[in-house]
């Protein structure tokens, strides 16, 4: 070998280990192969429905698969997991396990497919989920990822749509890669959270750095009801972080303290705005005028409205530890609520008000038997 190609081959070298030096940087910390789980320790509820009795049935039957289904996710919510949808006059007790094997596997029955592509690459080759909402795909940037997070999928899934394939773990790099503070953040928040735990931040393929830190400011700086479904999704992002941290330190101990006392402030607020019936109304961080006189509510307020608050402060109270939760006493007069209100309610309101109910209806579920259907319990 002459001394120009032994040049060469050390230029080389040098680049490519300046490459990977600059690649860790930039991507920062490795996918965990098995993403961060968050255990509800909420008791179950003794509500004279419990899996198998026809009460129960009669509100699951109305979340059955040949309804119309608005995104990915309410459908993975609402199949179930094989015991809770086997239904006796239903012939197609497709499980959520079948389901979610399914979508990962490209191969969905026709009648579940999304209007639009879920997966597909970019220009550059990098894999990207749909940035597109109310598409078939996801309601919110980025849930149907932070779902896979909260069903324990492993990073090294690989996941099809189509032609298009890629692991869970390249997606994740991808979203940290085009991460930014900008509009809606929680569902990333969680995604990443759970998949991407780390102290020391990453680099976005701008230039920008961020760390868990500079997402909890910026959450934190919203008012109570700002964002999606009057900011509880900003809640749930934040007490997914604050228990990932416990597990897995990923804030400062200012961050952590500021996370613990917006969440205790708004356990306060729950509890003084909870109208007698059971219920939180879109207007649950403000006092009411006359803690009193209810009667407007229902003038002000339709019910699938009380629905969508109720059911989603439910779900991020369950993800609370023990020593912050919401007192036994609210959460059975929410979750009763929830039960009545389902009771209740139409298929047909179901299906054109399919969020609002479908989280009203996946906290009963979990208070009812939590390992039913938990989020928190991974599906190989």
């Amino acid at each position: 070998m002459n001394a120009i190609h032994k040049l060469l081959l050390a230029a080389a070298v040098a680049v490519a280990l300046a490459w990977c030096t600059w690649s860790h940087t930039k991507i920062g910390p490795v996918v965990l192969e098995r993403p961060v789980a968050i255990a509800s320790s909420r008791p179950c509820l003794d509500l004279g429905c419990q899996r198998g009795q026809r009460p129960w049935l009669d509100l699951a039957d109305k979340f059955r698969p040949d309804k119309p289904f608005k995104s990915l996710p309410d459908l993975m919510h609402h199949v179930g997991n094989g015991s809770l949808v086997e239904m006796p006059d239903h012939s197609d007790n497709i499980t959520r396990k079948m389901l979610l094997t399914s979508l990962l596997d490209g191969t969905l029955p026709a009648r579940y497919q999304p209007k639009t592509a879920w997966l597909f690459r970019g220009i550059d080759n990098r894999p990207h989920m749909s940035r597109g909402v109310d598409q078939g795909v996801e309601g919110h940037p980025s849930q149907l990822l932070a779902e896979f997070a909260a069903l324990g999928i492993p990073s090294s899934r690989v996941v099809r749509f189509g032609s298009t394939s890629a692991s869970i773990a390249e997606l994740v790099r991808s979203l940290r890669e085009d991460f930014h503070l900008e509009g809606e953040i929680e569902w990333k928040a969680i995604a990443l959270a759970r998949y991407a735990p780390s102290k020391t931040g990453w680099v976005n393929r701008w230039g920008k750095a961020f760390d868990f830190d500079a997402i909890t400011d910026s959450l934190l700086r919203r008012a109570p009801a700002e964002g999606s479904c009057r900011g509880t999704h900003v809640l749930q992002s934040l007490v997914v972080i604050w228990r990932v941290d416990a597990l897995k330190p990923i804030l400062s101990g200012s961050s952590r303290d500021s996370i613990r006392r917006r969440l205790a402030s708004t356990i306060d607020q729950l509890r003084a705005s909870q109208r007698p019936a059971g219920y939180w109304a879109p207007d649950w961080f403000t006092p009411h005028p006359n803690r009193g006189d209810y009667t407007q509510d229902p003038l002000l307020f339709p019910d699938d409205q009380l629905a969508l608050v109720t059911g989603h402060h439910l779900e991020w109270l369950d993800l609370l530890d023990d020593d912050m939760a919401l007192p036994d006493a609210n959460r059975r007069a929410a979750v009763e609520w929830c039960v009545q209100s389902l009771a209740r309610v139409t298929e047909d309101s179901i299906a054109k008000n399919l969020c609002a109910y479908s989280h009203c209806f996946r906290a009963v579920t979990r208070a009812i038997s939590p390992e039913i259907q938990s989020n928190e319990r991974g599906v190989p």
